[in-house]
């Protein structure tokens, strides 16, 4: 086989391969429905492309003809809608003007590609200037092409995924391939080749698309296009344009490259134009994203916005501010006057602001104030100026209304380098000075410690208490007169497993404001009601049992007691519920009912702690109280002050009057014993009896004297 026979079998092989990579891809359209968008013009622009070139190899290396021409603009074109649809499936684009930035990219390619090389392929080839273009304007499209899909997918971060690494080579291939073409046309040396690399690369450009078209593309989030590159392409496009003018006027360039690079100035202004309207409108977008629709003032994106310099290691403070009773003004005058509360405390925030300072509402009654490099010591005196400013009353309609404000002010670096934790401690600062009863608080790595530390111990205590893990120890009370047990108080302690044994005082405040104290409550009393005829042998002692604040207010206390007491078959009457004056106060009608119903069921109720609270005469003629128990401090004193001693025998005398048993606890020796028992003191409880201690031990302590002493 010669030479000529080889050219032929190996040209009709490479045709073959270009018939069925084109079937391919055509197919992969038709079977699939996924990726039409990108892959049904590149289908149009493959089979366009095909065609063009069959008919330039019809023509025996002549310049292509007007029908192959037209052929190739309409794959150039439909390959650049297949380029643009991949490019969307990444990024969200303007879709006339991206088609405006992909027209005047290939005008002006051509436009270059003219200016360049029109004349000397003209000379070489001794052509008229019109088939000397056209020969040129099909690999400046190619080149276009392998350019617009490059930058493309390597701005939209497309080129990590196979399918668009095979898309760009495919378009790569066609560019060097139709650049090839031109050159063996003009006659370049070495560029002759019966099979050369145009040959070669139209299938195997088709090849590659259809490759592309068959692999599974991974899904991507379509992600915004950045705002720094809107303006680049028509930038650039008008400023080659306009050095192609200055050329003509200077040296004379080819009338197409001419008329076309006044074509790329036309459609750039209009890009521009385009472009222009698009960052008004983000600009209006962004403003609109980034502020309170009720108050004007900046929102939480904008708050973010702001503390994202943190990160850069600007300084800056936080004040988060939170307006105390706005619940109230909402509950009682509507929500229309709340929302002009809210517009009325953003004027007096903004009127007393530096022009450096933002002020942002966060949401609700929540506002924020952030000032680059300040203190924490500047920003709290700021924050004192806003609370002195919101202290004037407020109008809201017929009413006038007052709020308080509560602040916690944090700030960059001197507490924290990291944006977030900021916030943390800002925040946290915010609501120390909400439980103090509004102000300002500055953050305090100290107290913030150690607030961490009990949100800790509430995990804690929430899995010990769920997994009835609290220990009650217990605590005989005697008959003054003869040392008889008479009652028995039930003591809730807590088994740490790194603390060690807790107090009540170091766990109970943290129960009580996290919702625990009723679950604690029903635990000791169940335990307490078990451990009672263990203890006191079935002598009928009174079992004591703290209840709290919110023990009192739940409505559903005297139903438990009812049925604990059922449950273990304790009378009403052995059983003895402690209660603090403070608890008393906090909701006199309610707690007062409760005690009644808790009284009427049989139940004997003791005021504990009396003497520390503030009204207590008040409440005495009317509660259906058992007994009072005196304070400890007053027994502490009783032998360092005589006041103490007339005090006590006062109470003695009052509670007797009253028909109460008066209780001492904090017994700690003998002499106090017997200054309490000359004072009338029925009953007594401390250390010089026994300390707390678990159910067991004590029994054995019980039973001891019950048998050295069958009176006792």
């Amino acid at each position: 086989m010669d030479l000529d026979q080889l050219t032929v079998a190996a040209s009709i092989a490479l045709w073959t391969v270009a018939s069925l990579a084109t079937a391919a891809l055509v197919a992969q359209v038709v079977v699939r429905p996924a990726g039409r968008g990108v892959w049904a013009p590149a289908a149009v622009g493959a089979l366009a492309t095909y065609l063009g070139h069959l008919l330039a190899a019809a023509g025996a290396g002549r310049p292509p003809t007007a029908a192959s021409f037209v052929l190739l603009v309409i794959g150039a074109a439909s390959l650049a809608m297949s380029v643009m649809a991949l490019l969307r499936t990444h990024q969200r684009v303007g879709l006339l003007r991206a088609w405006l930035d992909v027209l005047t990219g290939a005008l002006m390619v051509v436009s270059v590609t003219l200016a360049a090389a029109a004349r000397p392929v003209q000379r070489a080839l001794d052509l008229d200037m019109a088939p000397a273009s056209l020969l040129l304007a099909v690999p400046a499209c190619a080149v276009f092409l392998a350019l617009f899909a490059l930058t493309g997918l390597r701005n939209t971060r497309a080129l990590s995924t196979a399918p668009a690494r095979l898309f760009l080579a495919a378009f790569v291939v066609m560019a060097v391939a139709e650049v090839a073409a031109l050159l063996r046309v003009v006659g370049v040396p070495g560029a002759a080749a019966p099979i050369g690399v145009h040959e070669v690369g139209l299938p195997f450009f088709l090849v590659l698309l259809a490759a592309a078209s068959w692999l599974r593309a991974p899904a991507v989030v379509v992600a915004d296009e950045p705002a720094r590159s809107i303006m680049a392409g028509p930038v650039i496009q008008l400023g080659v344009a306009g050095t192609l003018l200055g050329l003509d006027h200077a040296v004379g360039l080819p009338t197409a490259a001419v008329l076309l690079a006044l074509c790329v100035v036309a459609i750039s202004l209009v890009s521009i134009l385009l472009v222009y309207r698009l960052i008004t409108s983000l600009n209006g977008s962004r403003h609109q994203a980034r502020t309170d629709e009720l108050t004007g003032l900046g929102n939480r994106r904008a708050l973010s916005l702001a503390l994202a310099g943190v990160s850069d290691g600007r300084g800056l403070s936080l004040t988060l501010i939170d307006l105390d009773r706005f619940k109230e003004v909402n509950d009682v005058l509507g929500h229309d006057a709340g929302d002009d509360l809210l517009r009325q405390v953003a004027g007096r925030l903004l009127a007393g602001s530096p022009a450096d300072e933002l002020v942002v509402r966060q949401g609700g009654d929540e506002f924020a104030l952030v000032r680059p490099a300040t203190t924490a010591v500047e920003a709290a005196a700021r924050a004192a100026r806003v609370v002195t400013a919101l202290e004037a009353p407020f109008t809201l309609g017929a009413h006038e209304v007052s709020v308080d404000a509560s602040m916690g002010v944090a700030a960059t670096p001197e507490h924290t380098g990291d944006a977030e934790e900021l916030q943390r401690m800002a925040d946290s600062s915010m609501y120390r000075a909400k439980e103090g009863g509004g102000g300002v608080v500055v953050y305090d790595a100290a107290v913030d410690a150690a607030r961490r530390a009990d949100l800790d111990l509430v995990g804690d205590l929430r899995d010990a208490v769920a997994n009835d893990r609290l220990d009650v120890h217990f605590q005989p009370q005697l008959e003054a007169a003869t040392g008889a047990l008479v009652g028995i108080e039930a003591l809730v302690r807590w088994q740490h497993p790194t603390r060690g044994m807790l107090a009540p005082f170091a766990f109970l405040p943290l129960a009580e404001r996290n919702g625990l104290m009723d679950a604690i409550t029903r635990q000791v009393l169940r335990r307490a009601l078990v451990a009672k005829s263990q203890i006191d042998g079935g002598s009928g002692s009174r079992m004591s049992v703290n209840i709290s604040a919110t023990s009192l207010l739940d409505p559903h206390l005297v139903t438990t007691v009812g049925a604990l007491l059922l449950d273990h078959g304790v009378p009403p009457h052995e059983l003895m519920l402690e209660i603090t004056e403070t608890v008393l106060m906090l909701d006199a009608v309610v707690s007062r009912r409760v005690v009644s119903e808790l009284v009427a069921l049989g139940v004997g109720v003791s005021i504990d702690d009396y003497g520390t609270g503030h009204s207590s005469l008040a409440y005495l003629k009317d509660l259906p109280a058992t007994e009072l128990k005196l304070d400890r401090s007053f027994v502490a004193e009783l032998g360092t002050d005589p006041r103490i001693a007339t005090i006590v025998r006062s109470t003695v005398d009052l509670a007797h009057s009253l028909g109460l048993r008066l209780v001492a606890e904090g017994v700690e020796d003998a002499a106090t014993l017997e200054r309490l028992v000359a004072l009338g003191v029925d009953v007594t409880q401390g250390y010089h009896h026994s300390r707390p201690v678990p159910a067991e031990e004590l029994a054995r302590w019980a039973a001891q004297r019950r048998a050295a002493s069958p009176v006792g």
